[in-house]
């Protein structure tokens, strides 16, 4: 992830810098993505409810993938966006796959805007989503109802800023309505974006 980071940083400092007027809005974007542990092998751990000082590990799928539709609802001159947005996706945990479908409101904030390359960091929180299996073999997720939360990073690419590539993290837990509650983290769904 720091490399994306690296690398938009050194295209962003190779262009020149667009006005306002320049640099376009686009209200509606689609994006597919996956995640494939075998490529992509990130791990998160989270410190432990019962103890901070020990890891704890949570669910993280083998692969997945992911479609999401968001709809931009408002925008500042420069800097600013907010989505509001539809997600389903296929995940497998030891094997098993399941499905989820969630509605979120996602913040975007744009540290610089250019004629060819806009680089943008965007997270959600407490998105409902329903998932189609809780109960796994070797895993309960608690329930069918689950929260979806993705923090991203990615650019908008080209002078009409309509293709986009992404690197998203995220997490699927009850945020304690139900019990267990270990959710499970996607640590890193590579997503590519049209938008219109």
């Amino acid at each position: 992830m720091k490399y994306i980071l690296i690398i938009t940083l050194l295209i962003c400092s190779a262009t020149t810098f667009a006005d306002t007027e320049d640099t376009t809005w686009l209200y509606n974007e689609a994006s597919l993505g996956f995640y494939d542990h075998d490529i992509i092998g990130v791990k998160f751990d989270s410190p432990s409810l019962s103890d901070p000082t020990k890891l704890q590990h949570l669910n993280n799928p083998a692969d997945g993938v992911i479609g999401m539709y968001q709809r931009m609802f408002f925008h500042t001159q420069e800097h600013f966006s907010m989505y509001w947005g539809v997600s389903g996706a296929r995940w497998a945990i030891n094997n098993n796959p399941f499905g989820s479908v969630s509605g979120f409101v996602a913040f975007r904030y744009w540290p610089i805007r250019t004629t060819n390359v806009s680089p943008y960091v965007e997270a959600s929180i407490l998105g409902p989503s329903l998932i189609t299996r809780y109960n796994l073999p070797g895993t309960d997720l608690g329930g069918n109802f689950l929260f979806e939360n993705f923090l991203s990073i990615g650019v908008q690419l080209g002078h009409t800023h309509v293709f986009s590539i992404e690197a998203s993290c995220m997490h699927y837990s009850s945020a304690g309505i139900t019990k267990p509650n270990p959710g499970f983290n996607v640590p890193m769904a590579l997503q590519l974006a049209y938008s219109f």
